[in-house]
C-alpha cells in the first residue's frame, strides 16, 4: 500500500503530498483541509482498510489556462485518492469548503467541479451555499481532482432552477455537450420537451469525440438511410459518425433504415446507443424491471447492461417503459451517467 502511494506521488509532481490518512470500512471520519475545508467520510465506503492521499496542486495554470478567463478559482485543487480500493465510493462523502474571506460575489455562478482527464475539462458537480456558516458542501461519490470555481461562463438556463435534472443538465454544458436555447435576453433548455433522435445522437457523438473515443470526419460521408436527406446540416456529421462506428443502425421501414431525424427518441432506442459503446464484461446480474416481456428483443441486452452500469434505474413501480419517449431532461440524466461509468 505505501509502495502505491509513493507512486502516487512520484507521478503527480505537480501536487503537494498534504496528508495520509488510514481509512477503515466501518468507521466514520472527519479530515481538516489545511483550515479551508473538511471531508466527512461516513462508514461504508471501502470494503476494506486503505489510506486516503490528499494533496493540493501547486501550478493551477495546468488546469485553469489562458482560455479560462471568465473562471476564477477560490479554493485549492485538492487532488484526493485512494490507494487501493475502486474509484467509486460506496456511500457519498461530503467535501466542504470554507469561505471565510473570500469574495464570492456572483454566488450563481459558483459551483464544485472535478477535472475530468478524458475530456480535459472541468465538469460540474454542484453543491449548496450555506450563507450562514460561509461554507459551500458538496456530495462526492469518487475521487479525483476538486475545486470550488467561479464560473462565469456556466450557461443560465431560465427553466432548469431547482429541478431534479438541474446538475445533470449543467455538467454536460461545463463539457461543452448542450449549450441551451436562446430566449429572449437569456437561454431555456426545454427540459420537459421530448428529445428528438438527432438531438441525443449528437449529445452522444459529441461526448465520444471529446474523449478521442471515435475519429472526426472532415466532410459528410455517405449515409445509408432512406430519409437521409431530411436530416438537418448541424446533425449530418453527427448522423456520419453515429453510422460508420456502429453506434445507430436507423429504424427500420418497407424501403429501408430511416434515421427519422426529428422523431422523439424512446427509452429501449436510447438504450441500445449507449449500449453499443460500453464493454459488458460480467452479465450475470439481472435487472429487477417487472415490465421485461416488454422489452423489444433487439434492446434487451443493453436496457439489462444499461442497469449494471447504474446507467438506468426504473420507476417506483420498477418499471422501465422502453417504448416511452424521452424528454431532455431524463436524456440529459441518462448521458450524463453514462459520462459517468465510463470516465
Amino acid at each position: 500500500m505505501e509502495e502505491i502511494l509513493n507512486n502516487i506521488i512520484q507521478n503527480e509532481q505537480n501536487v503537494t503530498p498534504m496528508q495520509i490518512v488510514t481509512l477503515y470500512p466501518n468507521q466514520s471520519q472527519t479530515i481538516t483541509l489545511q483550515n479551508s475545508g473538511r471531508l466527512d467520510i461516513p462508514s461504508g465506503i471501502i470494503g476494506q482498510q486503505d489510506k486516503l492521499f490528499i494533496g493540493i496542486v501547486k501550478d493551477t495554470s495546468v488546469y485553469l489556462g489562458d482560455s479560462d478567463l471568465n473562471t476564477r478559482l477560490l479554493s485549492p485543487i485538492y487532488e484526493i485518492r485512494l490507494a487501493m480500493s475502486e474509484h467509486t465510493l460506496g456511500e457519498p462523502v461530503q467535501l466542504t469548503f470554507s469561505l471565510r474571506g473570500v469574495d464570492i460575489q456572483g454566488a450563481a455562478s459558483l459551483g464544485v467541479y472535478y477535472y475530468n482527464e478524458a475530456f480535459g475539462k472541468w465538469q460540474y458537480i454542484g453543491g449548496v451555499l450555506n450563507p450562514e456558516t460561509e461554507e459551500f458542501t458538496v456530495s462526492l461519490n469518487h475521487f479525483s481532482k476538486y475545486a470550488l470555481l467561479a464560473n462565469h461562463e456556466m450557461q443560465r438556463f431560465d427553466d432548469v432552477d431547482g429541478r431534479w435534472s438541474e446538475n445533470y443538465i449543467k455538467a454536460l454544458h461545463s463539457l461543452g455537450i448542450v449549450n441551451g436555447i436562446p430566449y429572449g435576453a437569456g437561454y431555456r433548455f426545454d427540459p420537459e420537451r421530448e428529445i428528438s433522435r438527432i438531438e441525443f445522437t449528437k449529445m452522444v457523438v459529441e461526448a465520444l469525440l471529446q474523449t478521442n473515443q471515435i475519429e472526426d470526419i472532415q466532410q459528410d460521408m455517405p449515409l445509408p438511410f432512406t430519409d437521409s436527406s431530411q436530416i438537418p446540416e448541424w446533425g449530418r456529421k453527427y448522423a456520419s459518425l453515429a453510422c460508420s462506428n456502429n453506434i445507430i443502425s436507423g429504424r427500420g421501414t418497407k424501403g429501408g433504415p430511416a434515421f427519422d431525424a426529428y422523431a422523439p427518441i424512446t427509452k429501449a432506442e436510447a438504450a441500445v446507443i449507449l449500449g453499443r459503446t460500453l464493454d459488458d464484461p460480467e452479465k450475470t446480474a439481472e435487472s429487477n424491471f417487472i415490465d421485461k416481456n416488454r422489452f423489444p428483443s433487439w434492446a434487451r441486452d443493453s436496457i439489462e447492461l444499461l442497469w449494471r452500469k447504474g446507467i438506468v434505474q426504473g420507476d417506483s413501480n420498477h418499471l422501465f417503459v422502453p417504448d416511452k419517449n424521452l424528454t431532455r431532461e431524463e436524456a440529459a440524466s441518462m448521458i450524463m451517467k453514462w459520462i459517468n461509468s465510463s470516465y
